[in-house]
């Protein structure tokens, strides 16, 4: 109980409008992913000595699905006609590379440490099982940490990606297998 009578609580976020996931710090200042004022949500930073904030990593057009840091460096899962993009910023929030993918398909990230050397995700689509790739942060590289023992070969298989006009005039993404 006296812990708790010498802690100061602040509000950051007021409401329940807009969702805030604090993703990491430096020092002072949390990482944010939001929504606030971006539908497709975006990365800011906020001081929280003056209580202000400013983009990070500004919305696109496409969806920010996730992001995570390792290394001290910012890992970001984009969807894109729902498939993934993966991209890696430094923490001033400067693009330093696309991570290129097989092929067509959907990627999750794992959380890291700030002395890490590298960092883990995984990728599966239609025709690659799932896979967990390392990244090297120095390399900029990903190699195939762990597979699965299916005996599936890609090369055997044709995906594409089409899409269809609804009744509205939406256009929907789907695969042909």
């Amino acid at each position: 109980k006296d812990f708790e009578k010498n802690i100061d609580f602040e509000l950051l976020f007021k409401g329940f409008k807009n969702n805030y996931s604090v993703i990491d710090n430096i020092k002072d200042n949390f990482i944010v992913h939001t929504n606030e004022n971006a539908p497709c949500y975006k990365i800011i930073l906020i001081d929280t000595n003056t209580k202000t904030h400013k983009d990070l990593i500004p919305e696109k057009k496409d969806l920010l699905d996730s992001v995570w840091p390792s290394g001290k460096k910012l890992f970001t899962n984009y969807l894109k006609d729902s498939t993934s993009r993966m991209y890696h910023f430094d923490l001033k929030g400067k693009l330093e590379n696309e991570i290129k993918l097989p092929t067509l398909g959907l990627t999750t990230g794992s959380w890291g440490n700030k002395d890490d050397k590298f960092t883990f995700y995984t990728f599966t689509s239609f025709i690659y099982p799932t896979v967990i790739y390392k990244y090297d942060l120095r390399k900029q590289k990903s190699s195939v940490f762990k597979k699965s023992e299916l005996k599936v070969n890609p090369n055997d298989y044709e995906m594409k990606q089409e899409s269809y006009e609804s009744q509205d005039g939406t256009k929907i993404p789907m695969f042909i297998v």
